[in-house]
């Protein structure tokens, strides 16, 4: 056997470099014959800068690696964010849709039992021809007066809950103010819902009592227009002649058309209010609540017999038509047996300072968002504005008021952006009075709504940037805090306190 050269032999290396090896070093030189081994000897600093290059890299890619992790974390974050909030607003918008589609459905369902009518009811009850008549019968002119009836809270002859030997009851809601009735009167709407469709149901369930309900329009609202033999006379004319020009379109170019609608359109305008009256009106329920028509559906009950006599007719209503309610049952008790009036100015006059000293109350009642502070900051306001244009009357020069401002007729017209400024306020009473009369500021006393998010929109918010502004200022007076309201409310436009205008408009 050849023995090996020295210079092949391998030289073991120092500790410190065993030491310094990476594991899959160690196990490399472990497993490496050692042939190998003699023959690498001279490689070993490349191997160790190859190492450590690798671990530098390692490192790097780790380094990379975790920066892509958090940069994707970030973005699935977000995205899951973004996402969540899509899905959230699209579940919202169908839970929406689904509930309209359902108040829409029961809507649907619930005026499924309300019939629509219609009564030839008197034109003038006052006119000698429907005194010679007798009261129940009709004078020589008539209209068609609309009318809803359900029987929802009638019982069947069957029904063993029934309370026959009771009267039945007739509720009849009266209209006069507010939208044009619909179906909807008799199921959820602004004019009797609340007392008199609950009250029908409760009576109904708990009392086994038969409650008939009716909702009977004004006249001259909605479909109860009546028109005078001149304007059936009229509309036929106008339907005449249209269908004259559409036989004979082309001999007339298109302003001449254009000119003839709006001709017609005026002409339709032209309407009779002769006969629109509260005292008409409350005879259009008397008259009703006796005729054949609303008995026919009063007799379907368990007492086929029932007469005007034995039905008690109940009017409910609310304002204008809670006074025809109130009326029709102080003038008409044998007809009318009973009548809920609600918020119903029965004893109205012209100047109805009553009605701001409701408001006035709520102002200052903190159960609905008011303070004393606020009510007093209003009294105040509108004290120095009457003081100012009082003594313009008057032809005295203003003078410092309480908090120390102006009390000038045109330092009010400039305050609260009067149109035409101070002379539009001297030039007459009327417009002084137009002007302050209905208060300087509006008030949501009737449609306050604790829930509403627009700016002023409720006692509450109102009271609330009257007292901070009076607070945070305490030389500020109180009626520039009102002006300052009544620009808001007003969005930047000047007031018209033109009375006369007003009128010709009205």
């Amino acid at each position: 056997m050849n023995k090996p050269s020295p210079s092949s032999t391998m030289k073991r290396p120092s500790s410190l470099l065993l030491l310094a090896l990476s594991a899959s070093s160690i196990l490399l030189l472990l497993t490496t014959p050692c042939h190998a081994i003699q023959s690498s000897s001279s490689r070993i600093p490349d191997v160790l800068k190859r190492i450590q290059h690798q671990k530098n890299e390692q490192q790097k890619l780790k380094l990379l690696e975790q920066k892509k992790k958090d940069v994707d974390s970030t973005k699935n974050s977000l995205a899951s964010q973004q996402f969540f909030e899509v899905e959230l607003e699209q579940l919202l918008d169908q839970q929406q849709q689904q509930r309209q589609q359902q108040q829409q459905s029961d809507a649907n369902d619930d005026d499924d039992d309300v019939q629509t009518l219609y009564y030839e009811q008197t034109l003038d009850h006052f006119s000698q021809d429907s005194k010679d008549d007798g009261e129940n019968n009709k004078g020589e002119e008539t209209f068609r007066q609309r009318y809803f009836y359900s029987g929802r809270y009638v019982h069947s002859n069957d029904d063993s809950n029934s309370n026959s030997k009771n009267k039945a009851i007739a509720f009849l809601c009266i209209g006069g103010e507010g939208p044009s009735l619909t179906t909807a009167v008799l199921v959820n709407s602004v004019h009797c819902t609340g007392d008199m469709i609950g009250l029908a149901a409760k009576l109904h369930a708990e009392e086994g009592l038969d409650v008939h309900l009716f909702a009977l329009e004004h006249r001259f609202y909605g479909e109860s227009f009546p028109k005078t033999a001149e304007e059936e006379d009229a509309a036929e004319n106008r339907r005449r002649n249209v269908h004259l020009r559409g036989a004979e379109d082309n001999r007339y170019n298109e302003d001449e058309d254009d000119e003839d609608q709006d001709s017609d359109e005026e002409e339709e305008l032209t309407v009779d209010y002769t006969h629109l009256s509260s005292r008409q009106a409350v005879q259009d329920i008397v008259q009703f609540v006796q005729s054949p028509e609303a008995l026919s559906h009063v007799s379907n009950s368990n007492s086929p017999s029932e007469s005007s006599s034995n039905v008690r007719w109940i009017t409910f209503g609310g304002s204008y038509p809670g006074m025809l309610s109130a009326w029709s049952h102080l003038l008409h008790p044998s007809q009318i047996y009973g009548a809920v009036s609600n918020s119903a100015p029965v004893q109205a006059q012209l100047d109805f300072y009553q009605y701001h000293e409701r408001v006035s109350k709520d102002l200052g009642d903190a159960d609905v968002g008011g303070s004393e502070v606020c009510k007093e900051v209003v009294l105040q306001g509108h004290a120095m504005v009457v003081e100012a244009l009082e003594k313009e009357e008057e032809d005295e020069d203003g003078e410092e008021g309480e908090d120390g401002s102006s009390s000038s007729v045109d330092d009010v017209a400039e305050l609260f952006h009067v149109c035409g400024g101070g002379d539009a306020l001297r030039s007459s009473k009327r417009n002084m009075e137009s002007f302050v009369g209905d208060g300087l500021i509006y008030i949501p006393a009737q449609s306050n709504d604790p829930s509403c998010n627009k700016e002023i929109c409720n006692i509450e918010k109102l009271c609330g940037r009257i007292v901070d502004e009076h607070n945070s200022n305490p030389h500020i007076s109180s009626m520039e805090i009102l002006a300052h309201v009544s620009k808001i409310q007003n969005g930047g436009q000047c007031i018209d306190v033109d009375y006369q205008s007003y009128v010709d408009w009205f």
